[in-house]
């Protein structure tokens, strides 16, 4: 999923995972009754995008102060 992004322009920050997240964890959470293997599988996709989003973050950070 993460290397279907294709070609796109980086923000500062981790705001376009964070938006990702959100995404993959509304569809877990509209499948989740009938296919709930399938959410727990975008549950952690949703859990990847949030770490990618503070990896991000903390990358903004630090080329802040460089």
């Amino acid at each position: 999923v993460h290397n279907k992004r294709g070609a796109h322009w980086r923000d500062r920050g981790g705001d376009q995972e964070r938006r990702l997240e959100a995404k993959f964890r509304s569809f877990a959470e509209s499948l989740k009754k009938r296919w709930p293997r399938t959410a727990s599988v975008l549950n952690q996709i949703a859990q990847d995008f949030a770490v990618e989003a503070k990896r991000q973050d903390e990358r903004a950070l630090v080329e802040e102060y460089e």
